[in-house]
């Protein structure tokens, strides 16, 4: 609200509450380690709201629309990443959680600030520039400085669209985007970083999530066609596609939440489609696990025979006899 300071000065506009959320920035709800709050950006704004109480607080400091979000797992700092005109600095806020202050102006991209993940432990944050800056960078979070940097893709592949840290370790991370798939090691010695192209034969996709298994051994992709692919880190190869036939109409995302414990045997991925708001949150996350599929779910639903079940015979037998991934798919 507007308070009058002094003879017909008038002071500046406080943000009280917002309400409402429009799910324009991808993967941009975010529940908090913590497990009492969540964080999403609102215009130029990022809000953080208390799950039980609805208390409302606000993260400024970004001059034009926040184009990204992200949490570390620890869930001492908060990185926010925005848009601006071609051609000016896009810049990256790092954020303290505890204090709700910030910690850091990163301004390296230009355009748009695409995608932000930690590492692991915290110790890395890596950025993805949008098209009109195609770089992917690595920031020192202690030292609040950059790293290193390289182009994102292959002149060859379109443009990167996503970014991942491990799961495991901090030195390595990936990128995924039109048709393009990347496994990117850092070089701590040289501080340089170093990708690995994957093999996904005949498979060109457009993708816009990325999740890593627990172990690291593997990570999923969901892609605008509406199926999930499954590439494995060590072989960087392509080795499950599903389903088949009845893929998802709408694009693929896949999410993790610290709330959601899934069926016994299945993967702690859970898929939905994009736009639609998780039941767990409507009922503040407390179900064991949702109506949503799980990725291997997503696969079997009906598909058996048309598709690569994920950790199935097939895939087993491909990593054995090291057959190219059209011979699997």
């Amino acid at each position: 609200m507007a308070a009058a300071k002094g003879d017909g000065a008038v002071g500046e506009l406080e943000l009280q509450a917002a309400i409402g959320f429009n799910g324009h920035v991808p993967c941009g709800l975010i529940c908090h380690p913590d497990r009492e709050h969540i964080l999403y950006p609102l215009g130029c704004t990022v809000v953080i709201q208390h799950l039980d109480t609805k208390k409302q607080s606000f993260l400024h400091g970004h001059a034009d629309n926040v184009s990204c979000v992200v949490v570390s797992r620890d869930g001492m700092y908060v990185a926010s990443g925005q848009v601006t005109c071609i051609g000016f600095k896009a810049d990256i806020i790092l954020w303290d959680f505890p204090k709700q202050e910030l910690l850091a102006r990163l301004s390296l991209h230009e355009g748009k600030v695409e995608g932000l993940s930690f590492s692991p432990r915290g110790i890395y944050l890596v950025s993805l520039g949008g098209q009109d800056d195609g770089r992917v960078m690595v920031w020192d979070v202690s030292k609040r400085e950059a790293v290193c940097g390289s182009p994102a893709s292959p002149r060859s592949a379109g443009n990167a669209n996503v970014v991942m840290c491990s799961s495991c370790r901090d030195e390595m991370f990936v990128t995924a985007g039109n048709f393009t798939i990347r496994v990117w090691e850092l070089d701590t010695a040289t501080k340089k970083i170093h990708p690995s192209e994957c093999y996904a034969g005949h498979l060109r996709r457009i993708t816009v999530c990325v999740q890593m298994t627990d172990d690291d051994d593997d990570f999923y992709l969901g892609t605008t066609s509406g199926d999930v692919l499954k590439v494995n880190t060590r072989s960087k190869v392509v080795t499950a596609c599903g389903p088949q036939k009845k893929k998802f109409s709408m694009h693929v995302h896949l999410a993790q939440s610290p709330w959601l414990k899934p069926p016994e045997g299945l993967n702690s991925r859970v898929l939905r489609a994009e736009g639609k708001v998780p039941n767990a949150l409507e009922t503040k996350l407390h179900q064991k696990y949702t109506s949503e599929s799980t990725a291997k779910e997503a696969v079997r639903q009906g598909h058996e025979q048309d598709a690569v079940p994920f950790g199935g015979p097939k895939e087993k037998a491909k990593a054995q006899s090291q057959t190219t991934v059209q011979s699997v798919l």
